[in-house]
């Protein structure tokens, strides 16, 4: 599988320029820092600390951003909650909670990649437990 990275960050940085400008034009008479500021924190709650999470699944730009969408609102909402229980203030798990998310999910990312890849054994490259073994 090639590596998507480069063109996923490409789109996603062009996701967010296009959110930037349709809410200038919706919100014409607001401040410029304003409509920054909101549509910052929008990709800063509501998708990137979901959208690490679904890499290791081979789905593509479009699939990737609704479902991090949708499961970064549903994982910020439950760990908000239980955060608000413990009692952290909001103000702190505004910001905790996505570096916790995004953390996690590229350190699984990270250890599903070595467990996947191919071994070296005594010089020989030994193929995953996952990958087809060729007759040739």
């Amino acid at each position: 599988m090639k590596n998507k990275l480069p063109t996923d960050l490409y789109y996603l940085a062009g996701s967010f320029i296009t959110l930037l400008v349709i809410l200038r034009i919706v919100f014409i008479n607001e401040d410029l820092f304003a409509i920054l500021k909101f549509s910052s924190s929008f990709f800063w709650i509501f998708v990137i600390p979901a959208f690490i999470m679904t890499y290791l699944y081979k789905i593509n730009f479009i699939e990737r951003f609704a479902i991090s969408v949708v499961l970064s609102a549903a994982l910020m909402g439950i760990g908000m909650y239980y955060l608000g229980l413990m009692g952290v203030h909001i103000k702190y798990s505004v910001m905790l909670l996505p570096i916790v998310y995004s953390s996690f999910s590229a350190l699984v990312m990270v250890l599903y990649r070595v467990k996947t890849a191919p071994k070296k054994v005594m010089g020989l490259s030994v193929p995953a437990p996952n990958q087809q073994r060729s007759l040739a």
